[in-house]
């Protein structure tokens, strides 16, 4: 009877979640999404879910190592596609099943970009993640819109927030919130790349 849709990047995928230490580079074998918080989450909630995650994307860039931005891995473009891979990038057809909720985690990746610049880049972000809400609203018309960031570092949550007030302000939309996920925890184990391991996808499953 409940449907959720969680768009995300690696942290959604369960990237690395069967690491053995956050030394370890990654391997199809150590990713695993049944591990996932949103996997866990419908479970939970004795839910049906749809997930659009890819690891590295983000809103207004991907991961950069250079500071530079990385315009070939947003999930914008390619949210509304079955796949991102040109054998699969056919239209996702969003009226074959409606959502009750829409788990936006996205975030982690622009950080490595709009850091190295925030005075310019944070409002870039913001004004980004605005009309990724907007795009999601049009496909998601009854939907509650959550948003949250924090996992694997916090340092946009903020413009996260702030982006939502500014779309509840600018819309009159009121349904849709964000929240602050925790930060890691060392002490619950870290996977490969420093990315969550199991412990953390369940506590985050579990909040």
């Amino acid at each position: 009877a409940l449907s959720i849709e969680f768009i995300g990047d690696s942290i959604t995928c369960a990237y690395g979640v069967e690491g053995l230490s956050s030394y370890e580079s990654f391997k199809t074998t150590t990713e695993n999404f049944m591990k996932s918080y949103a996997y866990l989450t419908a479970q939970k909630l004795n839910a049906d879910y749809s997930a659009v995650s890819y690891s590295g994307h983000g809103i207004i860039s991907g991961y950069t190592s250079s500071g530079e931005i990385n315009s070939d891995s947003l999930i914008p473009d390619c949210y509304g596609l079955t796949g991102k891979l040109s054998d699969y990038a056919e239209n996702w057809n969003f009226e074959t099943r409606s959502h009750d909720v829409v788990v936006i985690n996205l975030g982690t990746n622009d950080s490595s970009y709009v850091t190295k610049d925030p005075e310019t880049r944070a409002q870039e972000f913001i004004n980004g993640y605005m009309d990724f809400l907007k795009t999601v609203r049009e496909k998601n018309p009854e939907a509650y819109i959550i948003c949250t960031l924090g996992t694997m570092g916090d340092e946009l949550y903020e413009y996260v927030a702030e982006a939502v007030e500014q779309y509840r302000t600018d819309t009159g939309d009121q349904r849709i919130m964000s929240y602050h996920s925790t930060v890691q925890n060392q002490a619950d184990g870290i996977g490969s790349d420093w990315h969550p391991s199991a412990v953390t996808q369940q506590k985050s499953a579990y909040v």
